[in-house]
This record gives structure tokens, sequence and C-alpha cells, in this order.
């Protein structure tokens, strides 16, 4: 914590020698890695905003993000992401400077002037911090709770994503309201593998991981993610649908892969496992018998198959962005798993609803966090209201998204008898066939992807009776299929 601790006061010291004002934009683009957590929280020490973007991008997708979000700095992981920036440049005079942390093969670029090295910075703020030691908690001691924290490209849109304006009260207050329902502290381990631009990862990061003090982990290449994965064993995770429908993709192609006997006794001890969960799902009192059996599997069958997955040490396990597979959930849960559904947008820090231990239901997305409000429109939408709520879009700030205080989701939904929220589907992607029948693709597209061989789905309306659906195979999966049953192939489309 120290050593983190000095990098971040140093690069804010750095920052703030080199003309880095307060309220200034600074756009991070890279994978996870320490370096660009501390860029994050020393440009937010400076009194900065910074806004994290998919690494992933074009440089023509970076360009209105950049533009939009007035940001005059820019800080770059590598020559790939630099090269990026500098092919768009003449069309952003606005950047003063472009922070590079790795310059490896860099070394061309050096008479570039508007090209600084993170190192560079850190040891000018070291050198600040000798002679005014004051000043960085001078610097941090200017925030304020209703200031900017950061900016964060929105979810679920089409088109150019909008810079969501979050304070640091909305921050402060999700990482405050999770631990009231998720105990987490300093023995705990997080694996930081997802990208800092998803508000997922900023929340559990940053709101969770100040706050509760646990250790952020974090790959050595993005090459060797699921070994390191596997390494570190984390004890608390959070990810989408689909980083658990490759886990339990893994899982179902080991076993098949297994020999007979351990393939029987695996399949045997699912079945009493799922008895299990669905008594669970019911809440119906599970039979002593039963919960010692499910004990034994849990002991000799499921957790060494856990254990070669990384997730042998896993306490809390959640998934948000989308409602997971109820197969995959029920599969999960049944081998020992004890994961559990959010409901949130970016617009609202991350999470707005989440299930609690002894409370899970695989349809629903369980019961709003403390201090946050749910209900549904006339019309079926899901809105909400808490301290949470983002100020507005920093871009499009006519946007009704927000209004007294209320977040509206554009998502349909309902609520249960339990208090659970249900939700539907985007209200915009909700398909009404010829007869007047309602469909929600999202639903059927997680049943279809609970195959080991479907790695995507996508319904589809044509106007007719009935929808269609567009697959997309999994090629590892298919090919070892393939391979078992003696049938050739040379590429994808043999095996599609």
């Amino acid at each position: 914590m120290e050593r983190a601790l000095n990098h971040v006061r140093n690069i804010s010291l750095g920052l703030h020698a080199l003309g880095f004002k307060q309220g200034e934009k600074i756009t991070l683009i890279g994978d996870n890695r320490p370096e660009w957590m501390y860029t994050f929280l020393g440009a937010e020490a400076a009194g900065g905003i910074p806004f994290g973007v998919y690494q992933d991008n074009l440089a023509e997708q970076l360009l209105p993000l950049i533009r939009n979000s007035d940001s005059t700095w820019i800080y770059c992981e590598d020559q790939e992401q630099t090269d990026k920036v500098l092919s768009i440049l003449d069309e952003l005079p606005q950047v003063e400077k472009i922070i590079v942390e790795d310059w490896t093969g860099m070394w061309r670029y050096r008479d570039n002037p508007k090209l600084v090295s993170l190192r560079e910075i850190e040891d000018i703020g070291a050198r600040v911090a000798e002679k005014e030691p004051g000043l960085f908690g001078d610097m941090i001691g200017r925030q304020s709770k209703d200031g900017v924290a950061c900016f964060v490209t929105s979810s679920g849109t089409t088109g150019v994503p909008k810079c969501v304006i979050l304070t640091y009260e909305n921050l402060l207050f999700m990482g405050s309201a999770m631990r009231k329902i998720v105990p987490m502290g300093p023995r705990d381990d997080y694996f930081s593998f997802l990208p800092f631009a998803w508000i997922g990862e900023i929340m559990m990061v940053f709101s969770c991981g100040l706050t509760a003090g646990f250790r952020v982990n974090f790959y050595e290449e993005p090459e060797t993610v699921w070994r390191d994965f596997r390494e570190v064993g984390p004890t608390i995770m959070f990810g989408p649908p689909r980083i658990w429908r490759d886990i339990v993709s893994q899982i179902q192609v080991k076993i098949a892969n297994s020999g007979r006997i351990r393939r029987t006794l695996f399949e045997k001890a699912l079945q009493l496992a799922y008895k299990r969960v669905d008594m669970e799902f019911k809440r119906e009192p599970v039979p002593t018998f039963l919960k010692l059996s499910n004990l034994l599997a849990y002991w000799f069958v499921f957790r060494p198959i856990l254990d070669k997955v990384g997730l042998k040490r896993i306490r809390h396990a959640y998934t948000g962005g989308a409602q997971v597979s109820v197969d995959d959930y029920k599969f999960l849960r049944a081998i020992g798993v004890n994961i559990k559904q959010i409901y949130g947008q970016t617009e609202i820090s991350g999470i707005s609803c989440l299930h609690r231990d002894g409370d899970v239901d695989p349809w629903t997305a369980g019961k709003p966090l403390p201090g946050t409000v749910i209900a549904i429109t006339r019309n079926g939408e899901i809105i909400s209201k808490s301290r949470a709520v983002m100020r507005g879009y920093y871009d499009r700030p006519d946007s009704q998204d927000v209004r007294n205080g209320w977040l509206y989701s554009a998502d349909s939904g309902m609520v249960d008898s339990k208090g659970h929220l249900v939700v539907v589907d985007r209200m915009s992607d909700i398909i009404v066939l010829q007869d007047g029948t309602r469909v929600p693709p999202q639903h059927i597209e997680n049943r279809l992807k609970f195959s080991p061989y479907i790695r995507e789905a996508c319904i589809l309306d044509h106007g007719r009776p009935y929808v269609t659906a567009i697959l997309n195979i999994h090629p590892e999966n298919v090919g070892q299929w393939a391979e078992n049953n003696n049938i050739p192939y040379t590429g994808y489309v043999d095996l599609s």
C-alpha cells in the first residue's frame, strides 16, 4: 500500500509541476496494469479528471472520445496506443502532452516535444516531494465529495459512447453500500483483468478496493490472464456473463475429455448438487443427507476442478452487464461457486440491485442496495434513485436520462412478490411477433449459449411468426469434439 501511495503521489506532483491544472481532463488508453491505476489516481489527486477508454479502439474511434471529453493530456500504455494518438493528433490541437508508460521500441520518438515518459513524471514528482513535503496533502485537501472524480464511457449505446460524469460522492457511496452487503477487507484478493474503461472494473478497483482495502492483483501479460488468474486465486470476482460462460465451457470440456470413471463421478455429483440448488432457489429446507453428500462432492469432485480454473478460494462472485444464462448460473452454484447476479448501469456508478447470500434467484437481479430505490414506470421501464446517480453527460448536457433525481434506464422490468427486480430486456430490443407475442431475445440467446459449442448467439426478427438465430461456434470446443469423433476439418467453416 505504501508503494502504491508513493507512485500516486509522485505522478500527481509530477503532473502538477508540468502544468497539469485543476479541472483538466486526461484520457487513459491501455491494458490493465498498476501504472494505469497510479496515473488515474494521480490525476485525481492533482485535481484533474481521468477518462479511461477501451484499448482496442481504432484511431478513428478514439478521436471523438478525446475531443468530446476536452482531454488535454493523454496516457498511452505503449507504442501501439501512442501511434493511434499520433495519427490523429493534427485533429486534436488541444492536446498538450502524451504520457507513455512503456517505451519499448520507441527510440525514434524521443524528439517529439509532446511525448513524456511516465518514469520522468515520477522522477520530477519525487524531487518536488522532497522540496515541498506538504504540497501533496494540500492538493488532496482541495478536493470535495461533490467534485468530479472521473468520466466513464456509457454502455448499451450505439454510435459514440457518452461521457458519464461521476463524482467522488457517487463512487464512495457505491463502495460503502457494497461493503454493507458483501463482507470484504484487507485479507481479500481481487484480480483485475477486465478493461478499466468498464464501470464494473472502476467500481471494484476504486470504489470497493480503496474503501475496503483489499489487494488488487494484475496479470503479467494479456496472453497469460488465465494462468495468472489461477496463480492468484482471487476471493472476490466480478465479471460479465461472457467470462462466466468461458469458465463453464472450460470445465465442460475438461470433464468431456476425462476418463469414464471421472466423468461418471462428476455427473452423479452434479445431479445431487442440482437438487440442492433447486431447493435453495425454492427456499425449501435441504435434507441433512443431501447437505452431507454435497459437502463430500465439493471436496472430492468439484474443488479439484475449481482449482484448475482458479476459483478454489472464491467467496463472493458476481456477474453483471447482462443477465447470465440460468443454466450457467445453476451449474456454477452447483459446483460451489457463490455466484450472484447484479443489475446496474454506468450512470449509477455500477450497481443498483444485487443478490444477498441466502436470497438468490436465477431469474432475478436481487434487491436494491442500501440507500437505493427502484421503481417501475407505467410503461414498464426500470428507474432508480440513489446518491450514486451520475451528475449527467459531459458531452450531452441536454440529456433527459436523469429527471428529478431518477435515472431512467431504458430497460424493461418488474418487481416480483419477494421484492426482487426482474430485468426482461432492453425496451428497444423486445421483438413483437405477428400475433402480438413479445419475445425478449436476450433470454433465448442465453439458453443457446449454455452449449459448450456455441460462443455467441443473436436472435433476429424477420417479420414472421417465429424468430431466427445466428450462431457463432466455439472453435476450440467444436474442434476438440471433431477430433474425438475422428472428423477431419481444415478451419472455422468446416467446423461450423
